[in-house]
């Protein structure tokens, strides 16, 4: 029943008030069941329509807690982006492949295969990293990084914190719930 409700309301509702009531008491409802993978799954859902992401994240981080789910989740803005090399953490940081993450929120990048070098541009910001590398030049500012930028399976990958503060987002780290939220 929960499920074919969820199918409709996908489908047929254009409100998002009331996809986000849906998808709430959809989640509540696994939740109740015991069913925490599908009611993680509908709270993703709920993320993209939530007003208050604090409290849905917070929801969220204890479903897949409940679930079991193991493992670095990263969330920018309601929606998790779509990661070919997986999150992790070197020198106490999150580092992440540069380009799904600039560009979920909002960012262009460039890349410089022959000099190893990244440019991201977000309107008045710009980073410029170097692979190998525990500096950045940000608006022609030189800032030291706490984790160099690194190479992953042909993907560059990055601190989290610094690429997200730096083009003007908050960043939260749930270590117990292993939860990194952008806003």
């Amino acid at each position: 029943m929960t499920d074919e409700t969820i199918r409709l309301a996908h489908r047929l509702v254009n409100n998002d008030r009331a996809k986000a009531i849906v998808y709430k008491n959809a989640a509540q409802t696994y939740a109740m069941l015991g069913a925490y993978k599908r009611a993680a799954g509908v709270t993703k859902m709920l993320l993209k329509l939530s007003p208050d992401r604090a409290a849905t994240y917070k929801n969220l981080t204890k479903l897949y807690s409940k679930a079991g789910q193991k493992g670095l989740k990263v969330f920018v803005k309601g929606k998790r982006p779509d990661f070919d090399v997986k999150p992790f953490v070197k020198n106490g940081r999150t580092m992440v492949p540069i380009r799904a993450i600039s560009e979920t929120m909002g960012a262009k990048v460039n890349y410089d295969a022959r000099n190893q070098k990244v440019n991201i541009v977000n309107g008045n910001v710009n980073i410029n990293l170097q692979v190998n590398k525990n500096s950045a030049v940000v608006n022609g500012r030189n800032v030291r990084l706490d984790a160099p930028v690194s190479v992953v399976n042909g993907r560059t990958m990055v601190p989290l914190r610094f690429v997200s503060e730096n083009l003007g987002a908050k960043v939260n780290y749930d270590s117990q719930r292993e939860t990194v939220t952008v806003e």
